[in-house]
């Protein structure tokens, strides 16, 4: 019995599904975890498994993606609650 591979735009749409899921998650962690805690590194996994095994459109996408993902708790908070203005 042989294995069946995806190949051509299902791959890259079954691709593209997984690294939205792993943005959503990293997102969802980041979410949980305080504002002292950097989670920003984390989103970069999900990009570079894109341009690196899709296309080059892809990886923008998903940087795209992430970044509107990491947005709202960052955008107006100090990582630092006694820290000044």
């Amino acid at each position: 019995m042989t294995g069946r591979r995806l190949t051509g735009n299902l791959r890259l749409a079954a691709l593209a599904a997984a690294c939205i899921a792993l943005v959503a998650f990293v997102a969802y962690l980041d979410g949980l975890t305080s504002a002292l805690i950097a989670f920003s590194i984390f989103y970069v996994v999900p990009i570079v498994i894109a341009a690196w095994y899709g296309n080059r459109t892809m990886g923008v996408a998903i940087a795209i993606a992430s970044a509107l993902g990491g947005s709202p708790r960052t955008s107006g908070r100090s990582r630092c609650g006694r820290c000044m203005p």
